[in-house]
C-alpha cells in the first residue's frame, strides 16, 4: 500500500493527544502543548510538551521523520527542554524510492508501546520541572 502521509499524521495526532491526556490525568498540575508540524527538511516533526508553569523547564517527547535523498529517518525520544535526554524511542530508516504505508504504520505501533512504557518515566521526570 502507497503511503498515504495524511492518515499517518492524523493518527499520530490521536496517539500523542492521548498520551498527553494520560499524562495530565495523572499528574494535573502539569500544562501540556502537543504540536505537529512540517518543513523543508522534515516530513513531520511533533511534540508533546508538558510544564508546571508557562515559562517553567518542559519535559518533551518528540519525533522527527527526516526526508533525505536516499532515505527517510524516523527518530524518537523524551527529553528535558535543556536538551538532556532521559529516553530514546523507536528508530527506522525507510526508502523513499517506494515508501510503504505499512513500513512507517510498524514504526507507529513501536511508538505507541513506547509512549505507554515511557508514562512512569515521564511522570518521575516532572519533579525536575
Amino acid at each position: 500500500m502507497v503511503f498515504d502521509l495524511e492518515k499517518f499524521e492524523s493518527r499520530l495526532r490521536i496517539l500523542l493527544n492521548g498520551f498527553a491526556d494520560r499524562i495530565i490525568d495523572a499528574n494535573p498540575e502539569l500544562l501540556k502543548h502537543v504540536g505537529i508540524s512540517s518543513n523543508d527538511a522534515y516530513l513531520l516533526k511533533g511534540y508533546a510538551a508538558f510544564t508546571k508553569s508557562k515559562h517553567g523547564d518542559e519535559l518533551v517527547v518528540s519525533f522527527d521523520i527526516w526526508k533525505g535523498d536516499d532515505q527517510y529517518l524516523i527518530t524518537s525520544d523524551v527529553c528535558l527542554d535543556d536538551g538532556r535526554y532521559l529516553s530514546e524511542g523507536p528508530t527506522v530508516t525507510i526508502s523513499p524510492n517506494l515508501p510503504n504505508q505499512s513500513d512507517f504504520d510498524a514504526w507507529l505501533d513501536e511508538f505507541e508501546v513506547y509512549l505507554r512504557k515511557s508514562e512512569p518515566i515521564l511522570l518521575s521526570a516532572t519533579a525536575v520541572i
